[in-house]
């Protein structure tokens, strides 16, 4: 089982995705690795989502608090890559989330088939 967990705190991008990865699978387009879409507000329930049993890939959006997203990178440890989003405003700090482990870091404006295929891509990479 494949799922993404979306860090975030607005819900905005959780929904978005959702809709997306819903009408991909409704019109036959496939959804290729991803089996669910979950939602975390706090950085302990990011955790408490990515167990060992299953693969995934997490996306957290700098606008849920930027510490808390450089918390996240800190103390990640399990093999699930982290996509991070976000504002044009927060460019100069891409290589230091990629330093600390982000696997890609997306500058809104950030579309939902976008940011979907992403995750995709990002699955097929995981063993």
């Amino acid at each position: 089982m494949s799922s993404v967990i979306v860090l975030e705190q607005s819900g905005r991008f959780f929904r978005e995705l959702k809709t997306e990865w819903s009408r991909q699978a409704v019109s036959g387009g496939g959804v290729g690795e991803i089996d669910d879409i979950e939602s975390a507000g706090s950085v302990p329930e990011v955790f408490a989502l990515a167990d060992a049993s299953r693969r995934g890939v997490v996306v957290a959006d700098l606008a849920a608090g930027q510490p808390d997203v450089l918390r996240l990178l800190e103390g990640w440890d399990r093999g699930w890559p982290i996509v991070v989003i976000g504002s044009l405003d927060t460019g100069e700090l891409e290589w230091p989330l990629r330093e600390l482990g982000a696997t890609t870091v997306l500058f809104e404006p950030v579309t939902p088939s976008r940011l979907l295929a992403m995750c995709q891509r990002v699955l097929k990479n995981v063993t």
